[in-house]
């Protein structure tokens, strides 16, 4: 059952004549489908999985439709009530489709994004990314068609690869999270070759900040450490990504994000970058040298939509210097944490603290969250930022480990990337007592 297979039945003789013109290719497992794609005559597509639930569990059949079952599917017996049955997939496929296809119909475009071009825009001669090697021309046809809830087109995600400019290793990113849905086909195998391990199908992401599980991390590797920091992003749910936010919505972001983390116990305040006056609360904008001193590079060419620039980019710093967030960079918020000396585990625990009450005031506050799907976890416009999204890193001063002719394989063994360092962070400390 691993061949293309497709599947129609005849519709009920009182129901919307939907299943006419529609048809599902794709795999099955278990005589329910599991990844392929709705095709409707006039070129609509949905794909399975997407928007529709393939995996829901079959709703009752209403008295007097049971007939709409094809024949063979029939899950109800002679003398058993109708209103009880369970229907089969092809029926509840057909539900879900219905729904689907009516509110598809009525999306339009979102307005900041470009105009339409059913032309391929990939040119293999300049653009090379994970998007490229992706997005073929079949693939193309079948997608450009396709649009969000919110509006967003799959053009307006692959704009980031099709910069020349500005060359995108991965050359694909999010509108919003309903991207990651509609247009799964483009953006699941970019997720498969970014995060190896998790199978898109069958796993499900489980984030666990559990703080009491925690073991001691780097404490034996003493003065050898420079620094220790843990980045976070975040999206804000209900608020667009990257070149789909408009000026409104990206102060938006800004004021909801500098209000919350102003409530939480991350004691400080937020500074915008000099040049922005958007956030009339916001305290006075902190020099270059400060920026760099916490480790924050804000500039028009750090961000990944620089449009208005410096307008509603900002970043709050705690009174220690051990926290900040970014606001408007590459994603609405980027978290950070550091210490000069090597204890991974307490700044854990702080970005845990911090996330779980920015998160918490926004609720509160605003009535939002941090933007997150059931199957992927946490969610951004990156690819690589999805699920929890935490990148940890431990800067280390090894004298004469580059001498070893074995150093690559050796770090290639043990999962380790070795990368040329920047100047440290912060002077060599001593762990206080």
């Amino acid at each position: 059952d691993e061949e293309p297979i497709e599947e129609g039945a005849e519709p009920a003789p009182a129901a919307k004549s939907i299943i006419q013109t529609m048809r599902y290719t794709g795999d099955f497992k278990q005589d329910r489908p599991v990844v392929g794609r709705l095709a409707f005559n006039d070129g609509l597509t949905c794909p399975i999985p997407g928007e529709i639930d393939v995996a829901r569990e079959p709703v009752a059949l209403p008295p007097g439709e049971n007939d709409a079952l094809p024949p063979g599917e029939n899950a109800v017996g002679e003398g058993e009530a109708v209103s009880t049955a369970k229907v089969p997939w092809v029926a509840a496929l057909r539900q879900d489709a219905e729904t689907w296809e009516v509110g598809a119909r009525q999306r339009v475009r979102r307005a900041a994004l470009p105009e339409f071009d059913p032309d391929y825009p990939i040119e293999f001669d300049t653009h090379k990314s994970l998007m490229s090697q992706t997005v073929s021309e079949e693939m193309w046809d079948i997608l450009k068609l396709r649009l969000t809830e919110e509006g967003d087109t799959l053009r307006g995600c692959m704009v980031v690869g099709l910069d020349r400019k500005r060359p995108s290793n991965i050359g694909i990113s999010a509108l919003s999270p309903a991207c990651y849905l509609v247009y799964r086909e483009a953006f699941w195998p970019v997720i498969e070759k970014l995060h190896p391990g998790f199978d898109l199908i069958q796993d499900t992401h489980v984030n666990d900040l559990d703080t009491a599980s925690i073991l001691p991390l780097c404490s034996s590797m003493g003065e050898q450490v420079v620094n220790v920091s843990i980045t976070v992003d975040r999206a804000i749910s209900g608020l667009p990504f990257g070149i789909a936010l408009d000026i409104d919505q990206r102060r938006r972001v800004e004021e909801v994000a500098a209000g919350a983390l102003g409530q939480t116990k991350q004691t400080g305040g937020y500074h915008p970058v000099r040049g922005s006056s958007s956030f009339a609360e916001a305290e006075d904008p902190l020099t270059d040298e400060q920026l760099k001193e916490f480790s924050v590079f804000v500039a028009g060419n750090d961000c990944s939509d620089d449009r208005d620039f410096p307008d509603a980019r900002g970043v709050f710093v705690s009174q220690d210097g051990q926290f900040t967030c970014v606001v408007n960079q590459s994603e609405h918020l980027s978290f950070r944490t550091s210490l000069p000396y090597p204890d991974l585990s307490s700044i854990f625990l702080r970005m845990a603290h911090a996330l779980a009450e920015t998160e918490a005031k926004l609720k509160e506050e605003y009535g939002l969250s941090f933007a997150r799907l059931p199957k992927l976890g946490y969610v951004t416009a990156s690819p690589d930022k999805i699920g929890c999204a935490f990148h940890a890193q431990v800067v280390m001063r090894l004298p004469k480990m580059s001498r070893r002719t074995d150093l690559v394989p050796l770090a290639h063994a043990r999962g380790v990337k070795i990368e040329k360092a920047t100047a440290p962070l912060h002077p060599p400390a001593t762990a206080p007592k």
